[in-house]
């Protein structure tokens, strides 16, 4: 969250980069997890059969795919949004703020 907002991580402790570097792999795995998870409900075994895939067939199938992605990433960044909160409370604090 503070890189986003400043573009700088010269502002970042030891602390904050573990975090962030937590969230980092967080978010892989959920990626991972819903991408073997999709293929497996739709009884294939990698990436490479959606992409062999009939023109109507592969468009549908990704629309699903990220579809069901997006759904897993916006629940897990609303909640490190919520667990991470504090990260903001001690940037303000620090005076990371934007100005």
């Amino acid at each position: 969250m503070h890189i986003k907002e400043s573009n700088d991580m010269s502002s970042l402790d030891m602390f904050q980069f573990s975090q962030f570097a937590g969230l980092n792999f967080c978010a892989s795995q959920i990626l991972e997890e819903t991408l073997l998870g999709f293929l497996q409900e739709q009884g294939l075994t990698n990436i490479r059969e959606v992409l062999k895939m009939p023109r109507d067939g592969y468009q549908s199938t990704k629309k699903e795919f990220l579809s069901t992605v997006g759904s897993g990433m916006n629940a897990f960044v609303s909640c490190a949004r919520k667990k991470l909160s504090f990260l903001r409370v001690l940037r303000d604090r620090r005076g990371w703020a934007k100005k």
